[in-house]
């Protein structure tokens, strides 16, 4: 049972998941302190560098340019309103003396709010005169700047974090990918037939599995080869004694068949007594034929059992 939880515990599985939450848990943390700081570097270049204050005036005076080109009255809100409509996070109310005319933030049709001038005239976020062409207006006109800003940031730091979470969990795969590659190239050399070379076994994980019966499987083989060559050697010396012993029977029988054949005076008692020798020494031939067919039958049991083992 204990096994079972270690092999889950190391499980490929188990390891991407806890990998992808610690990658969710790091890019979540690297966001919030990218909002803290981005929030804080933006708020200070707006308070310090007057970007607000530069594209106020730069609206009012593209603005200012297009109610001239155009003609416009202090009337023709909805003229005014399409100019509005163009640009980006502004706000823009007209003024006719003390009345409220126009307001981008309530849409046509809609009743405005009973408002008058008030405020520093020459505040850049403040109240403009702008030149209609049937009189003088006031403007009140302020960007949301800032929060374009932001919102781009906002989308980087997104960006970023997303990448650092891909970039960690790709950091893993590629770690596993290089060990694969790594037990190909291992497996390759075994193919060679080099049994010395040993796998590498690397963590508790199925990979790890593999490789580990790889290398039991490289060790078996390697007995197996070096218990064949033993059998090949002594098979070699069997044979080296078998025919050393052969030699000296056969070579007493082929004296005393040569005897044999030279008694030319047919003495009954000298052929058997050659006979007798001729006979011992064949008994001898069968009981060393015995004696290798016991030998071999022996090396077959041993072999048979190394390879059941």
């Amino acid at each position: 049972m204990a096994g079972e939880r270690e092999g889950i515990t190391h499980s490929l599985y188990v390891r991407f998941g806890i990998r992808m939450m610690l990658a969710v848990a790091g890019a979540v943390l690297l966001f919030l302190v990218l909002q803290s700081v981005g929030r804080i570097a933006l708020d200070s270049y707006f308070s310090h560098s007057g970007y607000a204050r530069k594209e106020n005036y730069r609206r009012l005076k593209n603005l200012q340019s297009y109610i001239r080109e155009n003609g416009i009255s202090i009337g023709e809100t909805d003229r005014i309103g399409e100019w509005v409509k163009k640009q980006e996070m502004v706000s823009v109310q007209i003024y006719e003396g003390e009345v409220l005319l126009y307001d981008s933030d309530y849409p046509e049709g809609e009743e405005l709010p009973v408002l008058s001038v008030t405020g520093n005239y020459e505040d850049y976020e403040a109240y403009h005169l702008i030149e209609f062409r049937d009189q003088t207006g006031y403007v009140y006109l302020r960007g949301y700047y800032s929060y374009q800003f932001h919102m781009y940031a906002t989308i980087a730091e997104i960006v970023l974090c997303a990448l650092v979470m891909i970039g960690a969990v790709m950091a893993e795969v590629h770690r596993l990918i290089r060990y694969i590659c790594q037990l190909d190239r291992e497996i390759q050399i075994l193919e060679t037939g080099n049994l010395e070379y040993e796998i590498t076994v690397k963590g508790r994980d199925e990979l790890a599995s593999m490789a580990r019966g790889l290398e039991g499987m490289r060790k078996s083989l390697r007995e197996q080869m070096e218990r064949r060559e033993e059998a090949l050697r002594l098979n070699g010396k069997l044979v080296t004694e078998v025919s050393h012993e052969l030699r000296t029977p056969l070579t007493a029988i082929k004296v005393y068949v040569e005897v044999l054949q030279g008694n030319r005076n047919k003495d009954s008692e000298l052929v058997f007594q050659y006979l007798d020798k001729i006979s011992a020494k064949v008994q001898e031939l069968n009981d060393l034929a015995d004696h290798i067919s016991g030998q071999e039958g022996s090396e077959d049991r041993e072999e048979e059992s190394s390879r059941l083992l």
